[in-house]
């Protein structure tokens, strides 16, 4: 069975025990995804309020805004912490793996857009690409998002695949690979391109590159695109819990 824990973490293990891991990357101190504790068995109500209070303490330490909490994969919260969570106006997300074998997949349509990986020489238009987006949220998440692009790119267990379209930046997909199979991270096409054929495109080029390998992707319980995967032949293996505050 495929589980949360061969997903890619952007991010170092700072410090854990029997409870929970606590990951923290001060170069990447602006994103959420990468400054967060995972729990690893469940806790109860006070529990989890101690750890609120060590994160809390930690983040404000390093100059975060925010703490981020991961629940043990495939456990509901209880009503008791549920309503806590609330009550403090943590945001709550549920999200789903999904995987397949990419020997199943089969292309659904055709696209005109270009498919290539990213590479040295293509880099600085893709990150110029990515810095536009990022800029209307922060310019340090900008700046730290830029940062770790670089170091997915020049990695070899990593691959970004892109789709433009007259020389424009339509959707990508970042590949990780990990010890049984790959995982799909931040697929997108942007709205306007959707239904052209070019997330199938973008699929169909990575399948080419890794024939018979399990595909892992995550997604939460309100991404529309759920459906399309469902279609493409992707099986939900379980869920995830998480929750998160912004100061």
């Amino acid at each position: 069975m495929k589980t949360f824990s061969l997903l890619h973490i952007d991010s170092q293990l700072y410090r854990q025990n029997e409870f929970v891991h606590h990951y923290f990357d001060a170069q990447l101190s602006a994103r959420y995804d990468s400054n967060f504790l995972a729990f690893k068995q469940l806790p109860n109500l006070t529990q989890y309020q101690l750890y609120e209070l060590y994160l809390t303490s930690f983040h404000s330490l390093h100059g975060m805004k925010h703490i981020k909490f991961i629940w043990p994969e495939n456990e509901e919260l209880s009503e008791v912490v549920s309503s806590y969570l609330t009550s403090k106006k943590y945001t709550i997300t549920k999200l789903y793996l999904y995987t397949m074998n990419s020997t199943h997949y089969l292309p659904t349509s055709t696209s005109v857009a270009k498919i290539q990986k990213v590479t040295d020489q293509t880099m600085t238009f893709y990150l110029h690409a990515q810095q536009e987006e990022s800029l209307r949220y922060d310019s340090i998440f900008a700046e730290q998002k830029t940062y770790l692009l670089r170091k997915l790119i020049r990695s070899p267990r990593h691959k970004i695949y892109t789709a433009t379209v007259d020389s424009q930046l339509v959707g990508s997909i970042t590949v990780h690979l990990n010890n049984r199979g790959i995982e799909l991270d931040d697929f997108y096409v942007l709205d306007m391109f959707q239904r052209q054929g070019i997330g199938s495109a973008l699929l169909s080029a990575i399948v080419a590159d890794f024939p018979n390998t399990y595909m892992m992707l995550v997604t939460d319980a309100a991404d529309t695109a759920k459906e399309m995967y469902e279609k493409l032949g992707f099986v939900n293996d379980g869920f995830r819990i998480e929750f998160l505050k912004t100061f």
